[in-house]
């Protein structure tokens, strides 16, 4: 789903952080992929910290999925974000299994 730009990962998942109208998101199954695994880490906690702030500044989503497998998934970093929850009043439903958050 993301590859490996760092800017388009970033890009991307801002846009939830400011739309008023998505109810429903999936997001499950990230696939990051670059030559370097450092860049593939980098890319993967710059994704987790947007994500952290879509719980914080999202008040549209109600129900957001971003489960994760062996292969494609957004790993420990997706924990720290967990956080941005305690601001969001809206989310009803979260999914995310497989991401070996700890």
């Amino acid at each position: 789903m993301f590859g490996s730009n760092l800017e388009m990962v970033n890009d991307f998942l801002q846009t939830f952080c400011e739309n008023s109208v998505i109810k429903y998101l999936d997001l499950s199954y990230p696939y990051f992929n670059a030559p370097i695994a450092s860049r593939v880490t980098k890319t993967v906690n710059k994704a987790c910290e947007v994500i952290g702030k879509v719980f914080r500044e999202n008040q549209s989503i109600r129900e957001l999925h971003l489960n994760g497998d062996s292969e494609r998934r957004f790993g420990p970093s997706l924990g720290i974000s967990l956080s941005g929850l305690k601001d969001n009043d809206t989310l009803e439903k979260l999914y995310i299994k497989g991401n070996a958050i700890g």
